[in-house]
């Protein structure tokens, strides 16, 4: 029964997920905010102002082609946490979540779904990035099938963490969106300390710390894909890693995914119509 509900959620999870993208891309605003075009303009024009000006790190790669990494951390975690974290609390505020509770396998479906979209909207949005870092920089291409199977691997358990960790934060958060803001501050700070390099420029602690997390090996995976095999020399154990890095994100997607579902159902549970109602009048009382 339960191995039943759980593909008829993946099942549709992934189909709700299809019909979401095919709405955004008949929207041509939610088309610019979804895939980031923000994000993906301000490279384009740092790589055009900045591309033969920028010394080169060790390794042989200019600064701001190195930065093509940061950029793609930032794209991430704005996909996954943000994105997802505001679904979430729209879906609570709404009676949305409420509703699902109450369907075998409803919030089940729901994860999927962000997961599905968010990991679908942000293979296009970093493979964008890269493209754009190889035409505009000295970045270059993935040079064998292992390499582009590493970018592929990292970005998709990227995304799936980040999203499951945006689906966690939605539910612990307080009634007040604007929450949201403060509350994703430490996540883009360790995102953009995630993308520094070299590491040696780190206080040890802070690389402990960093190992810890998940951002950390998502750049070093995408560095491993990207940048020339000189500049593992730079990262703290001397490598890759990539194995590692893999066993990390597949170990955080598993694990908060397993978290998410009784999470959120413990937060409807705790949910009422008279909190569902006061909500709703804080909502609407922002957009007045």
């Amino acid at each position: 029964m339960t191995t039943t509900l759980t593909s008829r959620a993946l099942r549709l999870g992934i189909e709700r997920a299809r019909l979401e993208l095919r709405a955004v891309t008949r929207d041509v605003n939610r088309l610019f905010i979804e895939f980031h075009i923000v994000n993906i303009a301000l490279f384009v024009l740092l790589a055009l102002l900045l591309g033969d000006r920028t010394p080169s790190v060790p390794g042989g790669v200019s600064q701001v082609a190195a930065l093509t990494v940061t950029f793609m951390l930032i794209s991430i975690a704005q996909l996954g946490v943000v994105s997802v974290a505001q679904a979430v609390i729209v879906s609570r505020d709404d009676g949305t979540l409420l509703r699902l509770r109450c369907t075998p396998g409803g919030l089940r479906v729901f994860v999927t779904e962000k997961i599905a979209y968010v990991v679908t909207i942000g293979v296009v949005v970093l493979g964008a990035l890269t493209v754009s870092g190889v035409a505009l920089t000295d970045l270059p291409l993935p040079a064998s099938p292992g390499r582009w199977a590493t970018l592929f691997a990292v970005a998709a358990l990227g995304l799936a963490t980040t999203a499951v960790i945006g689906a966690l934060l939605g539910a612990v958060l307080p009634d007040a969106r604007e929450s949201l803001g403060y509350s994703v501050l430490p996540i883009f700070l360790l995102v953009l300390i995630s993308g520094m390099n070299p590491a040696e420029r780190l206080p040890d602690w802070v690389n402990r710390v960093l190992d810890v997390l998940p951002f950390n090996w998502m750049a070093r995976g995408l560095r491993s894909a990207l940048m020339p095999d000189a500049m593992a020399a730079l990262e703290t154990a001397g490598s890759w890693q990539r194995p590692l890095a893999f066993a990390v994100l597949a170990g955080w997607a598993a694990a908060g995914a397993l978290v998410t579902v009784p999470l959120l159902r413990r937060m409807t549970l705790q949910a009422s119509g008279s909190d569902l109602a006061r909500r709703r009048e804080r909502a609407e009382a922002r957009y007045r």
